[in-house]
């Protein structure tokens, strides 16, 4: 009796130390973390209501989501470069310290293809990183009518 209360303690306390980052809803199972994750380029087109990139809708999503927090962060740990981009606009608005923490650990030499509008280019990830910390994607990447 002794062996299996024991036991039973000890299945239990294994349980509670099991790490459990994220819910299951912020699995890839979630049509916008699964947009992002595919992201091959970087940047916001398209005004809501009208022909939007998926990516940029995809963002505009997650961040009106109540656990954005969260889904950024997953979308980060998971998430290409491109991802991770775009995860660090959604921390820069929802998580200052987390996106202080995880923008220093990008590559910032690695080029990355961007999309504006209709122009395309390649520029420095370090470059982008400062942009969102300027703020400069808060206005395009807001989400209206929140």
């Amino acid at each position: 009796m002794k062996q299996t209360f024991i036991l039973l303690l000890f299945s239990f306390y294994l349980q509670s130390c099991e790490e459990e980052p994220y819910p299951d809803e912020l699995s890839e199972q979630n049509d916008e973390i699964k947009v992002l994750l595919q992201a091959k380029q970087f940047g916001f087109a398209g005004k809501k209501g009208q022909k939007e990139r998926k990516t940029t809708k995809a963002y505009r999503l997650l961040l009106s989501n109540p656990d954005a927090k969260e889904h950024f962060k997953y979308l980060y740990e998971k998430g290409n470069t491109f991802s991770k981009l775009y995860a660090l606009c959604g921390l820069k608005q929802t998580d200052e310290k987390m996106f202080e923490k995880l923008s220093k650990t990008l590559d910032g030499n690695k080029n990355v293809r961007t999309q504006h509008g209709c122009v395309s280019s390649d520029v420095r990830a370090g470059e982008l990183i400062n942009h969102i910390k300027k703020g400069y994607y808060k206005q395009n990447a807001r989400v209206k009518n929140k």
